[in-house]
């Protein structure tokens, strides 16, 4: 009594050793047709595979560029009165923005921006670029390193002085030659010397302009290129454990406590980066779903392979069915044939996919990040959708009458 389940355990594992072994010899009888459809699930793999990692790597890349400019940035964005004319523009106050840092904890620095865009001219040479007025505590805020010369200083009051951004200094530069401390800047009028040339700064969504396309000057010599020098942002440094959100909330309360009737919108790089985030995510799950739709041909492929051999293979089946093969071990057998397809298919497509991703981050210039969902999900989806795929044929051979299936030419 207590061998018979080992001996029936032992006959149904020599069973399925033989069905596998008849599914991949049937495989390979078909050897053209089984490439075609392994191939669909190579392709479809592949894409699913490499979609997901070239998505979470672009996301990231995007994120670690604006991290590097610093996750401590919160923007205080122009004011808004509600007066009785309705929604008008407000400025902030100079004395407001230098007593910010000593008033908040969580402040370390705080500096005024101006903002306008001119027509600037050097060298023969015009181009329409961007004007900001503001302090030395705007590098302490930001890093924008110098490639040459010097940054605004305190000392510089209202002198006509300019730190001019790389791609303008090379726009206004002479052929070959760009913009250096010592040359002269024509802006509206206006006769400013450049002091500094900033090196290239990556883009930052949440500052209002691109430094490379910008001219900083003194927040004293703004009235002398502006029509208007009042301050509308206000650039601010938190402390690098400070809560994004708590922060924001604290310096728009400083704000409005000081000015009666506006609403201050304050934005944080931290808030941003998190945004960034949820929408690099959303991404990679969009390319996920683009590269199943490629396997799900794949899968077509498989039950095309599946359902062509069913009908080939009748009187095979009726033979089997007629010396004692069960239904159920015809429709295992089917379906062993789709597993070995999905599953060689989805092994080869996520190491196709996984060449193609770091491939595509290296011509890039990204840094390649392994994600860790992409293999599993591809030869995961692969697998299930090549089982599916196969069960219809599966069960249609299942249910051939024998007597039938032997008559069949």
């Amino acid at each position: 009594m207590l061998s018979r389940p080992r001996v029936h355990s032992s006959r149904n594992a020599a069973v399925l050793r033989l069905i596998a072994r008849e599914a991949f010899g049937n495989l390979r009888a078909t050897r053209t047709r089984s490439m075609l459809a392994l191939l669909g699930i190579v392709i479809g793999t592949a894409s699913v595979v490499a979609l997901i990692n070239v998505g979470g790597n672009a996301g990231k890349e995007a994120v670690n560029q604006f991290k590097a400019m610093g996750v401590d940035l919160v923007m205080a964005q122009q004011p808004v009165g509600s007066g009785a004319g309705g929604r008008t523009p407000a400025y902030y106050d100079a004395a407001d923005i230098e007593r910010l840092p000593d008033a908040l904890p969580d402040v370390r620095a705080a500096a005024p921006l101006i903002l306008s865009s001119a027509q600037l001219s050097a060298n023969g040479r015009s181009a329409l670029g961007n004007v900001i007025g503001s302090t030395a505590s705007l590098n302490q805020v930001m890093p924008l390193p110098m490639r040459a010369g010097r940054f605004l200083s305190s000392y510089d009051g209202a002198e006509p002085f300019a730190v001019v951004g790389s791609r303008l200094s090379r726009a206004l530069g002479a052929p070959g030659v760009p913009l250096m401390p010592g040359d002269r800047l024509r802006v509206e009028g206006a006769i400013l010397t450049v002091i500094g040339v900033l090196s290239d700064v990556t883009l930052n969504p949440l500052f209002p302009v691109d430094v490379d396309d910008t001219i900083l000057v003194p927040r004293g010599a703004a009235r002398r290129v502006m029509p208007s020098p009042a301050i509308t942002s206000v650039a601010i440094r938190v402390a690098p454990d400070a809560d994004p959100g708590t922060a924001a909330d604290a310096i728009a309360r400083y704000f409005g406590d000081r000015m009666r009737s506006v609403t201050i919108d304050v934005r944080s790089a931290r808030q941003l980066i998190e945004g960034m985030e949820r929408q690099a995510d959303l991404f990679t799950w969009l390319f996920a779903a683009i590269g199943g739709i490629s396997l799900l041909v794949g899968g077509i492929g498989v039950m095309n392979v599946m359902l062509m051999g069913v009908m080939e293979r009748r009187r095979e089946i009726g033979l089997r069915m007629a010396v004692g093969a069960r239904a159920g071990d015809v429709r295992v057998m089917f379906l062993v044939e789709a597993a070995a397809l999905s599953v060689t298919g989805g092994l080869a497509g996520a190491a196709l996919g996984m060449a193609l991703a770091w491939g595509f981050a290296i011509l890039s210039g990204w840094a390649f990040v392994f994600s860790p969902l992409a293999i599993p999900l591809g030869t995961g989806v692969a697998t299930v959708v090549g089982v599916l795929s196969g069960y219809h044929p599966a069960a249609m051979a299942a249910r051939l009458d024998p007597i039938d299936a032997l008559r069949a030419e």
